[in-house]
């Protein structure tokens, strides 16, 4: 049988009673205590690890990898590198332009500016050995120059003054003087016998007193000492003399020997680790072959060679000197059989812009170098090694000629920009059929004509150079150059004065037109007097 259910009693808690009038009070909430905010982090260089600031440690950012480090620690990791300032990040070397816009005045002209000397220097003493033939071939031509012209000057004045029955001889002594002065001309334009372009230096002259190389000969040109082949030292003047080699320098000379090749353009001692037959010199920038220690004059595909290149233009290799992206300029006739449809300006303005694209390309970037190129110091070298120059003078003159490059990089640029951006306007003007869409190329013209006026006026700004600025039409103007400065300068002036004389002109104006008020009242007056009391007269106008 089911049992019957039980039922659960449930006792009600207890009601408390709050007699009446009776004042609850009322329980504050306790304020909530915000967490306190911590401070932000303020970015840091990775090198040094201090924060950024304003002064010495601001924040300077790649503008190739955009990794950024503070300005002091880039200044004291270029003042120390043998290279050219580059990102500590990705390798890129920066132009002249980003040096002025990051680091400080006093440092570009101090520190920068002796250690940039410095390291220039150095490269050109790297260059002297294939610098040396001729700076043999110059000492040559001046020994031969005191040697040979004057005694045939003196014999030439000798025959002058006795004037008869001599024009014979003086005629051979003629062709020996031109024969002479010929050969000094080779000498000295690198065409004489004793030119050997393909000259081996082994190393540099073992005697401290000596700036020389020394040839495969084991001589030096300079000194003429000879050296020995066996130890790399000095023998004497005569190649036979005696001399006893030391062992210990005899071994290291075969360990050198053994791994080790001479660059044939400056004898810089290169070492083969791995790869092809074909080498390149980090000094004097040549290609030569390893089995044969011959220059190469093809293709040049050492990998370090691409490196250098890339080094030199901003981690990018440069294309071939006037070459164009495009394909070239298009010819003046082709151009103009292609603007049927346009107005007569607008036909105008776009053959003036072929014509200042190809001036451009074929004359101005012709003026201007885009890569360092050895022989622009060659003949500051040369007087080097001949004693002329200290290196004092020559480091001065290697910082001048190196701004000098630097300006016209900065102008060949810009002169890039205009040939490659215009040939392709050129090119689109000419594939257009409808009118309509080629004057909205010759918008874009016009564009990039202010974008070039920009590019050149910021050189001007930085570099203090007279530049060009192309107007509307494409016509050339120097509004930089110091002549145009004088004459801006006189226009100038000129307006100056003219507003004076318009300001003179109005306040006279003014000042006859408030005293003919006067006069008019005075009139007035006496007009009314005289309608009284018989009054006469009248006062005289200020002429108008």
């Amino acid at each position: 049988m089911d049992q019957p259910k039980k039922r659960i009693l449930k006792k009600k808690a207890p009601v408390q009673e709050v007699p009446q009038n009776t004042v609850i009070p009322k329980v504050e909430a306790k304020p909530q205590v915000k967490p306190e905010a911590k401070p932000e982090a303020k970015p840091t260089c990775g090198i040094c690890i201090e924060p950024y600031n304003k002064v010495a440690n601001t924040e300077v950012i790649c503008c190739f990898c955009e990794k950024s480090s503070c300005r002091r620690c880039i200044q004291t990791f270029i003042t120390t590198s043998t290279n050219d300032p580059h990102c500590m990040h990705c390798s890129k070397v920066w132009d002249r332009e980003f040096i002025d816009d990051n680091l400080t005045m006093t440092y570009r002209m101090g520190d920068y500016k002796k250690h940039r000397e410095n390291v220039l220097l150095e490269r050109e003493v790297a260059l002297m050995p294939a610098t040396q033939h001729r700076a043999e071939q110059i000492r040559s031509a001046d020994k031969m120059q005191r040697e040979t012209l004057p005694p045939l000057d003196a014999q030439l004045k000798e025959l002058y003054d006795k004037q008869t029955n001599i024009n014979q001889e003086i005629g051979k002594v003629y062709r020996v003087r031109a024969d002479a002065l010929y050969q000094i001309n080779l000498l000295r334009t690198g065409r004489g016998e004793k030119v050997k372009v393909e000259t081996q230096f082994t190393r540099k002259c073992p005697d401290g007193e000596c700036r020389g190389f020394l040839s495969t000969a084991w001589k030096c040109g300079l000194c003429s000492k000879w050296a020995c082949p066996e130890c790399h030292e000095i023998k004497g003047e005569n190649r036979d003399a005696e001399h006893t080699c030391n062992p210990d320098n005899v071994a290291t000379a075969k360990l050198l020997a053994k791994d080790s090749r001479p660059c044939p353009g400056c004898g810089t001692v290169i070492t083969k680790i791995e790869g092809c037959d074909q080498m390149w010199c980090p000094q004097c920038h040549c290609a030569f072959s390893w089995r044969t220690g011959q220059k190469e004059t093809g293709v040049v595909h050492n990998p370090h060679y691409y490196e250098w290149q890339r080094k030199q233009n901003g981690g990018v290799a440069p294309r071939v000197a006037g070459d164009v992206a495009c394909g070239g300029i298009p010819g003046y006739h082709e151009v103009r059989q292609r603007l049927i449809g346009l107005l007569g300006k607008e036909q105008e303005q776009v053959l003036n812009f072929h014509r200042i694209v190809s001036h451009v390309q074929h004359v101005e970037l012709q003026r201007y170098h885009n890569v360092f190129n050895e022989l622009d110091n060659q003949d500051l070298r040369i007087q080097y090694l001949l004693g002329n120059v200290d290196k004092e003078l020559m480091k001065v003159e290697i910082q001048k000629r190196e701004k000098r490059r630097e300006k016209e990089r900065a102008i060949r640029r810009a002169m890039e920009v205009l040939v490659q951006a215009g040939t392709d306007l050129i090119r689109r003007i000419m594939a257009e059929t409808d009118p309509s869409k080629k004057r909205k190329i010759i918008e874009e013209v016009d564009a990039l004509r202010l974008y070039i006026n920009e590019l050149l006026a910021k050189v001007h700004e930085r570099l203090k150079l007279s530049v060009p600025q192309y107007s509307s039409n494409w016509g050339s103007t120097y509004p930089f150059s110091p002549t145009a400065k004088k004459m801006e300068k006189v226009r100038e002036e000129a307006r100056r004065e003219k507003e004076k004389l318009e300001i003179q002109k109005r306040a006279k104006e003014e000042e006859d037109r408030q005293l003919n008020a006067i006069l008019d009242e005075i009139d007035a007056r006496a007009a009314k007097g005289g309608a009284t009391g018989g009054a006469t007269g009248g006062a005289t106008r200020a002429p108008t």
